[in-house]
């Protein structure tokens, strides 16, 4: 957390609320593990923060299975290559667990900090060599922060000061995220997000390779055999599956390949989830595959452009796909329909906030208020029941779409406002001149009695009474 000592590359203003909106008070309790070899001094002059541990907050408001216990981590991925006099961020993450510490025998991970230990580009060194299981948030060699579901209703927050600015897209596993973003002082991002944590649902199965469903054949049968020690070693005689290893893509990360591959596994999922837990995370976008449309107006701004945030089990973590023919924001997300129990149909969750200058840009739109529209279009074509909400405030978009149901739906977002080449300028008032009436013509008349004469002058002239009109 951010101190006397310490104002950037830190987080502060910790805030959690319980599910009437109440503030709830929170101890600091310090790091973890402590010892850790991440524990190094940064360079300002080559943007690396100082390195640290976890930190351990106490929420005696917010009791979860595990105690009242909670670990918050703020994590940056950077990169320097020789010749470059400062590192790159690659990736950002934050996210909340609640956690109880346990004692064993574990180990530390992560990256050694030691150059020589990368000698030989040994990339893995440094890696732990003890045991890490994977429901222990963070690890020491004699305790572990085992995991526990966070409480569904209530809603953390975070302020994240960064010297890195952060541009692009952001995606997560949170529900009704608020947002603000603004420039620091350094130069940097200060991200706040406020959300409530959500449950996702977590798919393992084994399939025979004659019993698989035709669906996850046809995916691997194109697939090169990229084999694993574990699945057996790399052979030509073999058939391609002994030696892909499976859902490799799926457990990489959110893409458009591994939507693909997860569709194809779907059928021998039981369609239910192997397990449940919770969830609160926020992270850099990390795929690439950004529709041009949406990349140029992208490239118009030096801030983020917004944060896409579901509880499918997987989905594909850039933006929604602008569908120039149907003027919508498309994003495809997909789970199994039910929760481990097998009865409990399991709801969906999707969120979008948008920075209202990215979304008008997108669309060609005014400074005019945006109005939108969100529907849920399930994999057979037809519209799923789900509650949306749509507002703008402070320069953000928020759409929401919830208590739909999977396998693989579409979720929709129309926006309605006035386009550029809609708009007619508000003429200038050009100055108006009083008409000048014309001035009618004066004619004059000859008028006879007997034998006197007058002539009578006007516009309309007439003779007297007893006098004619001489032609």
């Amino acid at each position: 957390m951010c101190d006397s000592s310490i104002s950037i590359d830190c987080f502060k203003d910790f805030k959690v609320m319980d599910a009437g909106g109440k503030p709830l008070s929170y101890t600091v309790e310090g790091q973890f593990p402590l010892g850790n070899p991440q524990y190094f001094k940064g360079s300002p002059s080559m943007k690396v923060p100082n390195g640290g541990g976890l930190t351990l907050i106490r929420i005696p408001g917010a009791p979860h299975k595990g105690g009242d216990t909670y670990l918050v981590k703020a994590e940056m991925n950077a990169l320097k290559n020789q010749g470059l006099g400062e590192f790159i961020t690659r990736s950002f993450t934050i996210s909340i667990s609640a956690v109880k510490i346990i004692e064993g025998k574990y180990s530390f991970r992560g990256p050694s900090p030691y150059l020589i230990n990368f000698d030989k580009w040994n990339v893995e060194t440094g890696w732990s060599s003890g045991p890490v299981p994977g429901y222990c948030a963070a690890t020491s060699n004699t305790q572990c922060a085992k995991r526990y579901s966070l409480p569904l209703g209530m809603r953390f927050g975070l302020t994240v000061n960064l010297t890195t600015k952060l541009t692009g897209w952001l995606h997560g596993r949170v529900k009704a995220p608020e947002v603000e973003v603004s420039t620091n002082s350094f130069g940097g991002s200060t991200v706040k997000v406020l959300a409530e944590p959500i449950k996702v649902p977590v798919n393992a199965v084994w399939v025979n390779n004659d019993t698989a469903p035709q669906s996850v054949k046809d995916y691997y049968a194109n697939k090169p055999n990229y084999g694993a020690r574990i699945f057996g070693l790399q052979s030509d005689e073999l058939k391609p599956l002994n030696e892909i290893v499976l859902l490799r893509d799926g457990n990489m990360g959110h893409s458009a390949e591994t939507l693909k591959e997860y569709l194809a596994w779907l059928p021998a999922l039981g369609d239910k989830a192997q397990a449940m837990p919770t969830a609160w995370t926020i992270a850099t976008m990390s795929s690439n595959q950004v529709a041009n449309q949406v990349q140029q107006c992208l490239n118009q701004t030096d801030s983020l452009a917004g944060i896409v945030t579901t509880n499918a089990a997987e989905y594909f973590d850039g933006p929604p796909v602008f569908d120039k023919a149907s003027g919508s924001l498309d994003y495809k997300v997909a789970a199994t329909h039910y929760e481990p129990d097998g009865n409990t149909v399991f709801k969906g969750s999707y969120d979008l906030v948008m920075s209202s200058k990215v979304a008008r840009c997108i669309y060609g739109f005014t400074q005019a208020p945006i109005s939108a529209t969100v529907s849920v279009t399930s994999d057979a074509g037809t519209q799923s029941a789900a509650t949306t909400v749509v507002n703008e405030r402070n320069g953000w978009l928020s759409l929401g779409a919830y208590n739909f149901t999977y396998s693989s739906p579409t979720i929709r977002v129309v926006l309605s406002g006035t386009s550029n080449s809609e708009v007619t300028p508000t003429p200038t008032p050009t100055p108006t001149i009083a008409a000048v009436k014309p001035v009618a013509s004066k004619k004059v008349i000859s008028c006879v009695k007997g034998k006197v004469t007058k002539k009578v002058t006007g516009t309309k002239p007439k003779c007297p009474s007893g006098y004619k009109k001489v032609a």
